[in-house]
């Protein structure tokens, strides 16, 4: 009589090979995850910031923020943050850390940023804001939670150290 099954040996090493794939890759698929993750709500939290800056330029009926409010030293950035901060709905205030109700955090702070000469005054740097994305919970480091960017004249924002963000559309905006 012929046996069609399978041993039990060939069923437990088949598991056991399973099991070892499946303990090789899941590491990498949870870290695959997370780190998809971060970019929506980090797209998000910049957005709504930008958002805020062009509602906050409107009801000012400006077109730069430095004719908005002085935005040159950190006492100033803090009255910036705080004008800001009915359009980012802001739930906590400490200092010039700004709580949002989805618990993103924006810490708005930095001097008043050397730009060149020749730079439009759309296009220079007033200040500098650091988003973190799921707030004071772990891990809170640099691009993995926490963010860094320049705000700019205009209300955009551009992370630290990058010449064209947005494809560079802003580029050729006039003064």
């Amino acid at each position: 009589m012929k046996n069609n099954g399978f041993t039990l040996a060939e069923v437990l090493l088949t598991l056991g090979i399973v099991g070892v794939i499946a303990t090789l890759t899941l590491p990498s698929l949870m870290s695959n995850t997370k780190t998809a993750q971060i970019g929506p709500k980090l797209a998000k939290a910049v957005a709504v910031f930008e958002q805020a800056n062009e509602a906050f330029l409107n009801d000012s009926a400006v077109d730069r923020l430095s004719e908005a409010c002085e935005v040159g030293q950190p006492e100033d950035h803090i009255s910036y943050g705080r004008a800001l901060s009915r359009y980012l709905k802001i739930s906590q205030v400490e200092g010039n850390v700004f709580i949002s109700k989805d618990g993103i955090q924006y810490t708005i702070g930095g001097p008043n940023l050397p730009s060149p000469a020749t730079a439009p005054a759309h296009m220079q740097g007033v200040g500098l804001v650091s988003i973190d994305i799921n707030g004071s919970a772990p891990p809170n480091e640099d691009a993995t939670d926490l963010f860094y960017f320049t705000f700019w004249n205009d209300g955009s924002l551009r992370p630290i150290g990058a010449i064209n963000w947005n494809g560079g559309a802003d580029q050729d905006k006039e003064d």
